[in-house]
């Protein structure tokens, strides 16, 4: 297998688990997000979701 390939889908199965995870976290989240930790914790998900994001846009121009 092309090792191009091999990154994206790994990075795609990396990607689907992230979303799992968010989704199951969201609403324990929605409680917290008055205090500052939720806030925080929110703020790191998203940041690693955007980081995520931006790693698929660069495999995907590199194929």
């Amino acid at each position: 297998m092309d090792p191009n390939v091999r990154t994206v889908l790994q990075i795609l199965i990396f990607a689907v688990l992230y979303l799992i995870l968010f989704i199951i976290l969201l609403p324990s989240l929605i409680r917290l997000l008055d205090q500052t930790t939720g806030k925080i914790a929110y703020g790191v998900l998203v940041a690693g979701g955007v980081g995520v994001a931006l790693r698929l846009r660069q495999l995907s121009q590199r194929i």
